[in-house]
């Protein structure tokens, strides 16, 4: 039998067309795997996106530690600096007090420097110094009595009779409170009641 050149032709698109079932599964299966793929990179890609939106949080974060730490380590050399130089005159006069025979006056005078030099060590730290004037009322809350100064002038009764030490507040909170004298005009001194 003699087959025809068209004949050939028919048979083989027949046998294409019988094998289209199993190409066009293919090509789905093909398509599945792709949309899988497209999927996982969709989710790879939120991911990616999701984790670098927080990088620059974490790097800001970073930064301003890193800064803060910076800040923090100019201020404290900034402090250090500052109170190496307020209190080398100190040292300097503690020295010369040592090694030298002072009157009274000139002790005095050197001990009323070092003091101001002192609280104003503190005033530049940011501390609050407390030092009552004479005739302030009493204030139990920044204040502590050492001494009874009796007064027979009633318009004096629980006022400031002198600053013995100074008190401290630093930042609201109290340090130390003022060491004062108060006028006491009830006192009676025993033996006299």
């Amino acid at each position: 039998m003699t087959t025809i050149p068209h004949e050939e032709h028919v048979s083989a698109a027949i046998e294409r067309f019988a094998a289209l079932p199993d190409e066009v599964e293919a090509c789905a299966a093909l398509q599945r795997a792709q949309n899988r793929e497209i999927e996982e990179l969709r989710a790879s890609n939120e991911r990616l996106e999701h984790e670098l939106g927080a990088v620059p949080d974490q790097v800001a974060a970073r930064l301003t530690g890193a800064i803060e730490r910076i800040g923090s380590a100019h201020a404290k050399r900034d402090v250090v600096s500052m109170v190496t130089r307020q209190l080398t005159p100190i040292i300097d006069v503690a020295r010369s007090i040592e090694e030298s025979v002072l009157s009274r006056r000139e002790l005095e005078e050197i001990i009323g420097e070092v003091r101001q030099r002192v609280l104003t060590l503190l005033r530049l730290l940011g501390v609050e110094v407390l030092e009552a004037e004479p005739g302030d009322p009493f204030d139990p809350t920044t204040m502590c009595p050492r001494q009874r100064s009796v007064t027979t002038d009633e318009s004096c009764h629980r006022t400031v009779a002198a600053v013995l030490h100074p008190g401290f507040r630093f930042e609201g909170a109290l340090i130390r409170a003022q060491d004062v004298a108060v006028y006491d005009a009830h006192y009676e001194a025993e033996g006299t009641r």
